[in-house]
């Protein structure tokens, strides 16, 4: 069972090294409704100043983040983030989806929700690292995480087999993002959208599914009501994480990413973000349904994944509202510790979100595809040996040709017209020059 006693027993970081924002677990309260700040607006600060920060704070918020001090593990990531960015920045296709993501976090209605996805796709940058701010409050959290069965004491994807660098992937400030939202790449290096911008071609996608079955709902049973904020709010920001996960080495590959409750990293790290920033309790649940059926599946798995969740953002689940205490007590007397269990019922707007994130069921098996039918244009087009095939030179150059192209549509044109039909592609995007 998460108890708020379990939570408030892990060493807190003493008062000197305490962040400026932090308070102790007790004063943080859900307040019923949306939680709005008000306290900036009811400054004495005139209005043009305000404006003026706010501008500066903006561009340095989208400028890319320098990492602080000399350290080559975050050289070669700062390298990587940047080379992707240039690579994500001259396609058409990623820029964009970028722009269709932010078209639409533009007309949620909502004023605080609004504000937030829009600062997501901005900079998703992890603010609950804030309550872990020392290498020792970090490692207290992933003990406890440890011991709940979420992780394991050691990953050998993550240096010396240590894991905090999986719970924690690497960023020199949590108030920003160590790249942007638009450079990140969808998936794994070997799973679906593995290139720079793959997150939002990703993320495109499921928006436009989840719009469309919102639709088809209202279309098919008239007078059915959905919040149309979190239609759009959920998918926007389930795998927002992956900007911080699935960071790019000088390589051209990427970090590896690890299992935290049965999933990916990236998913656990996007839930804690959303409750860390107090998004309403039903949003955080259609969050959390992106990678499980609710109703359908075993739900312990969305349970366990908002329970670890909440661990890293320091708060706890039924007091917030997205978890439950067992509505009875099963037969032989009371438990020392019920599983918790979600809300009930589920929003549709949950089961929306489960239903629009399902672009990877093509996309893994055309990236897969796509990878391979590359490797073999590379040998024969630009004479790349197998070493090259396994490092720096090919991973840019697929980076380069699936940023322009997309996995999905190289593996279309080769189902149709073979390599031949790719090769024309290239041939017209200057991917590759033309033999003479």
């Amino acid at each position: 069972m998460f108890s708020l006693s379990a939570v408030l027993r892990l060493n807190f970081p003493s008062q000197g090294n305490q962040c400026s924002h932090w308070k102790p677990f007790r004063t943080r309260k859900v307040a019923p409704g949306w939680p709005f700040r008000t306290g900036f607006f009811r400054s004495r600060i005139p209005l043009d100043t305000v404006l003026l920060l706010s501008a500066l704070i903006l561009c340095a918020v989208g400028a890319p983040p320098p990492f602080m001090g000399a350290d080559p593990g975050r050289d070669d990531l700062l390298a990587g983030n940047r080379r992707a960015e240039e690579v994500a920045s001259r396609s058409r296709l990623v820029m964009g989806a970028f722009r269709y993501l932010r078209a639409n976090a533009i007309t949620i209605a909502h004023p605080e929700l609004r504000k937030q996805v829009l600062e997501m796709l901005d900079n998703p940058a992890p603010t609950f690292y804030r309550e872990w701010p020392t290498p020792e409050n970090k490692q207290e959290v992933c003990n406890a995480l440890m011991a709940r069965g979420f992780i394991k004491a050691r990953d050998d994807l993550f240096p010396d087999g240590g894991v905090i660098d999986g719970v924690f992937p690497p960023t020199a400030d949590p108030r920003r993002s160590p790249q942007r939202f638009w450079v990140a790449p969808g998936g794994s290096f070997e799973g679906h959208h593995s290139y720079p911008g793959g997150l939002v071609i990703h993320e495109a996608f499921n928006l436009r599914s989840a719009l469309s079955l919102a639709a088809n709902y209202r279309a098919q049973y008239p007078g059915m009501i959905l919040n149309n904020d979190y239609v759009i709010a959920a998918p926007i920001w389930h795998d927002a994480m992956k900007a911080l996960v699935f960071q790019w080495k000088s390589d051209g590959s990427e970090l590896p990413e690890l299992v935290i409750a049965g999933t990916g990293a990236h998913h656990i790290l996007g839930i804690a973000e959303a409750l860390h920033r107090r998004l309403p309790p039903a949003l955080v649940v259609a969050i959390a349904a992106a990678h499980g059926t609710p109703g359908f599946e075993p739900s312990g798995k969305i349970v366990d994944w908002l329970e670890a969740a909440a661990l890293l953002a320091h708060v706890d689940p039924v007091e917030y509202g997205v978890l439950r205490m067992p509505a009875a007590i099963p037969a032989g007397g009371s438990s020392p510790s019920p599983k918790l269990e979600l809300p009930w019922p589920i929003s549709p707007e949950a089961t929306i979100n489960n239903l629009s994130d399902g672009d990877f069921v093509l996309s893994i098996t055309a990236a897969r595809f796509a990878v391979e039918k590359l490797g073999e244009l590379a040998r024969s087009e630009l004479k790349m040996s197998e070493s090259d095939l396994h490092g720096q030179r090919f991973n840019e150059f697929r980076n380069r040709v699936f940023s322009q192209i997309t996995q999905e549509r190289f593996y279309s044109l080769w189902l149709e017209g073979s390599s031949a039909a790719v090769l024309k592609e290239m041939y017209r995007l200057g991917l590759i020059a033309r033999k003479q």
